[in-house]
């Protein structure tokens, strides 16, 4: 159903209302999916309703009491005649169903926002015209609807509608459904974990030009990661099983013979039914033989291989005639989850264990989805370095989100949200298990699970089934979910809360959400060693607020509150605790970077800030392998335009966070670590790159270089390696060094600076990992014993105000467009003797003057030491002739384009 009609009525009549004769023609036009109030804003009821404080605006009186959806639809003669299932997939939260005339369904039986409904519409349907008319009814407080918790404002109609699509399915005497695609690997190789492969430095760090790293390995290296292969080269034998459905819609005995294909391959199986009979079959592949592949490609998340994809189409024929068809994509991959000696839970992919790197995913306010926007943002994920998306809620007006996630290689943490979990989210008395109490809440929460399941266990990036966010399962709950996914989905792991919890049924959790949500500087997250420090898989957590960059500010902020701050910046914070802006944030960027005089300078204040908090996390996570196993940063994405919580903003503007992350997050990495001081060669490929050669450059304020070092030798496959030890120059309080310079061979002067930049190239034929560090000589301090749930405040803060006071560097740039008028090369040449520092590089409209986006940036928000060129490139859509625009902490410009 695409062309449905929503309006409130104060008369319901669903028979005048369900037939063809009836007026709508002042009704309010709309698509289904659609909420009520995204269909309003859409027709513009409600306008620019994101700006400024307007979505309070909105009166939540209309949205009390029901509304009607309506659409007519044709069919031919010949579907009229045939068996007929109309599917909601989606309904929030109660409804009455009206279809030509006949109530098909009340709400004592249809509601629930994760429940689908099949209905039986043989009979109902008629050769032409059919009209549907569906009445929705808004969910109340204790009714377990979709929700966003403390994360932006709740819209007033609550995502009252019908939210996901309304499917009509024909068929003949047999129908087929829940087609399911169950595989195993028969044989695999085993890659070396992260963590198993040792590199050493073998000379003690005294000033020699190069320093050797030896290999050590607890066994030999599977041919599977030797230099110039991968687990991406690597097929497996698979086993599959194809599970589905069979329903005999007649009054007679009937055979069918369901055939299926995948690729080239063909099998056929012979059925016989009872008069309306329904059950479950399966092809195995022990009576299939083309069930048995060989030689099975695998799908992978992106960074370790290829996500394959196969078709299957089946069709079921009753004496030779076609009765019904499906078709499904799957993936052929193997899943398993491990606790490590210390306790923490960890995941394997076909054999390989992953340190889980992600973000925590929310739909659009008013739950509306564009597929462009959609597939820039998996995109955005993917660039960013990211491996994981959690869903905190089953999301998606449609599988498009799980389609894509498929697609590009994403793999996907699906399960239940919070706001189930809390008295004051759900409207009702919560205990230590949450607000699914009695046997009617259970029954409620073990259909919404077997529905969800159903509709989406054959996408390959589902990894992992969540069924307690922050809380557990009621353990009667949890015993009927494991028996619930025994026979519905054995091919997935679950966790069964996010929290650190042990279960009466299944054990520790291994996995913890000890925060933090709001600022908390790099050095957090290598020094904590009790809350969201870097050991575990933290299931959510990050340095809370995020500003957007200059330009979407201004986009969602009347110019009158631009400056100074006030409520209209609180109004696009969280909510809770988290209701205004951040004082953590304010204070840490007030003392570190020095307090701005205008919204320009806090806007490219936070934009570093942003930059070096989120980097830094995922760094942590990185460098401590293998006592990490996973971090999900809160949040993703945002639901609307907002200051917290997000890697990117709503307009799809990258600014220091997305950048942060896309370092932070690097398969293959040059780190700094923030607590012994040391320089870290990180590698979660797999793959050997052979001989790495690193390059270590310290710069002094006055842009002068301290320090110059060279490291080469082979690199492992997998894990974290401390190559260099710079506590002599970076330790605590200490402004001084005096080593040798690989360059030069002369021995440096006692230097002292208030801030030092730290500039790392690792290359392996070509650059491999880079990485630009700006560093104070008073540390960052933290108030421990004053920690709450949600932050652990500082006691003493960096200092960068140094950087206000670097003199003025002079940038080159030049900048060249594409033939197709997508894609940009910039090359940036500071050809003097200062260092040029945090430039930020826009491609925005010559007419608009906003930017491109989605944009896809190999690097930004970069660093240029005295005397260096650096070139990047972007891709960005077609439409307004592109520009570019910079902006640099102490930067002029002398830009040429072509």
């Amino acid at each position: 159903s695409n062309a449905a009609l929503a309006r409130n009525t104060m008369s319901p009549d669903g028979v005048k209302i369900s037939s063809n004769g009836f007026a709508a023609a002042d009704w309010y036009p709309t698509a289904v999916p659609s909420t009520v109030l995204g269909a309003l804003v859409d027709d513009a009821v409600y306008a620019n309703v994101f700006f400024g404080t307007n979505l309070a605006k909105i009166p939540q009186a209309p949205f009390a009491g029901p509304w009607w959806y309506r659409n007519t639809f044709s069919v031919t003669a010949g579907q009229a005649a045939e068996g007929a299932d109309l599917i909601f997939e989606g309904i929030n939260y109660r409804a009455n169903i009206w279809l030509n005339g006949d109530l098909m369904a009340t709400t004592n039986t249809i509601f629930g926002a994760f429940r689908i409904f099949k209905l039986d519409a043989g009979g109902h349907i008629k050769p032409g015209r059919n009209t549907l008319a569906v009445e929705v009814f808004p969910p109340q407080p204790a009714d377990f609807t979709v929700g966003f918790v403390d994360w932006n404002p709740a819209p007033p109609d609550r995502n009252m509608g019908l939210f996901r699509p309304v499917k009509l399915h024909f068929y003949k005497a047999i129908s087929m459904d829940n087609v399911f695609v169950e595989s195993v690997l028969s044989s695999n190789y085993e890659p070396p974990v992260a963590g198993t492969a040792r590199c050493a430095v073998s000379a003690a760090q005294s000033g020699a030009s190069e320093r050797r790293m030896q290999l050590r390995t607890r066994g030999p290296i599977p041919p599977a990661v030797r230099a110039g292969t991968s687990p991406r080269d690597v097929h497996a034998s698979a086993k599959l099983t194809i599970h589905l459905d069979l329903a005999n819609h007649s009054k007679n005995p009937a055979q069918t013979t369901v055939t299926g294909t995948i690729g080239g391959a063909t099998f056929a199986r012979t059925f016989s039914l009872a008069p309306q009979e329904t059950r479950s079959v399966e092809f195995t592949p022990e009576n299939n033989p083309p069930l048995n592949l060989a030689d099975a490609q695998l799908w992978w998340p992106w960074e370790l291989g290829e996500p394959h994809l196969y078709d299957l189409k089946l069709a079921a024929t009753v004496d030779g005639e076609v009765s019904d068809t499906a078709q499904t994509k799957f993936g052929i991959r193997e899943v398993k989850d491990y606790i490590s000696p210390r306790g923490y839970r960890g995941y394997i992919i076909n054999g390989k264990k992953i340190l889980i790197r992600g973000g925590g995913w929310a739909d659009e306010l008013f739950l509306r989805e564009n597929e462009t926007n959609l597939d820039a943002q998996i995109r955005y994920a993917r660039a960013m370095n990211l491996n994981t998306i959690r869903l905190e809620g089953i999301w998606g007006e449609s599988q498009r989100l799980y389609d894509m996630a498929d697609k590009y290689g994403m793999l996907i943490m699906a399960g239940w949200s919070c706001q189930w979990e809390w008295t004051g989210q759900l409207g009702k008395s919560c205990d230590q298990f949450g607000g699914f109490k009695s046997q009617a809440d259970m029954d409620l929460a073990t259909n919404y699970l077997h529905d969800q399941v159903l509709w989406l266990r054959n996408h390959p990036s589902i990894f992992l089934w969540v069924l307690g966010s922050d809380k557990l399962p009621r353990p009667e709950l949890e015993r009927r979910y494991d028996a619930l996914l025994r026979t519905l989905d054995p091919t997935r792991p679950t966790l069964k809360t996010c929290g650190d919890d042990a279960s009466q049924v299944s054990g520790p959790s291994g996995v913890k959400m000890n925060g933090p949500y709001d600022y908390v500087p790099p050095d957090y997250w290598y020094l904590d060693q009790k809350n969201g420090g870097a050991f575990g898989f933290n299931t959510e957590t990050g340095p809370g607020l995020q500003p957007p960059p200059l330009e979407s500010l201004e986009r969602m902020i009347p110019a009158r509150d631009l400056w100074p701050m006030d409520s209209a910046w609180n109004f696009h914070c969280a909510r809770g605790n988290f209701r205004r802006l951040d004082p953590w944030y304010l204070a840490a960027l007030a003392n570190r970077y020095g307090l701005p005089r205008n919204v320009e300078e806090f806007a490219l204040e936070s934009q570093a800030a942003n930059y070096e908090a989120i980097r830094a996390m995922y760094e942590a996570f990185s460098v401590n392998l293998p006592r990490t196993t996973g971090i999900i940063q809160w949040m993703l994405n945002p639901s609307w335009p907002k200051l917290y919580w997000q890697l990117y903003d709503y307009y799809l503007v990258p600014g220091g966070a997305f950048f942060g992350a896309k370092k932070g997050a690097s398969p293959f990495a040059v780190i700094y670590n923030y607590k012994d001081h040391g320089v870290y060669l990180v590698n979660q490929t797999g793959r050997n790159p052979g001989i790495c050669r690193t390059v270590i450059a310290v710069y002094g304020l006055n842009s002068k270089e301290i320090l110059q070092q060279t490291i080469t030798g082979n690199c492992a496959a997998c894990g974290s390696e401390k190559i260099f030890d710079l506590s002599n120059l970076f330790g605590a309080g200490t402004a001084r060094c005096a080593v040798r310079a690989a360059s030069s061979g002369a021995m440096s002067l006692p230097h002292s600076t208030p801030v030092y930049f730290l500039d790392l190239h690792s290359h392996a034929g070509a650059l491999v990992a880079d990485n630009f560090y700006w560093l104070s000589t008073r540390p960052d301090v933290l108030d421990e014993d004053k920690t709450t749930w949600y932050v652990t405040p500082e006691k003493s803060f960096a200092d960068f105000t140094a950087l206000n006071h670097l003199p003025a560097a002079t940038v080159r740039a030049r900048v060249s467009y594409s033939s197709t008028g997508a894609g940009a090369t910039v090359t940036l040449d500071n050809p003097g003797d200062t260092l040029a520092f945090f430039i930020e590089m826009r491609i925005i409209g010559a007419k608009s003057h906003r930017s491109l986006t989605p944009v896809f940036w190999d690097d930004n928000y970069i660093s240029l030491p005295p005397h260096t060129v650096k070139i990047f490139h972007a891709r960005f859509p077609k439409g307004e002739r592109p520009e570019l625009n910079l902006n640099g902490w102490n930067v002029r410009f002398h830009l040429t384009a072509k």
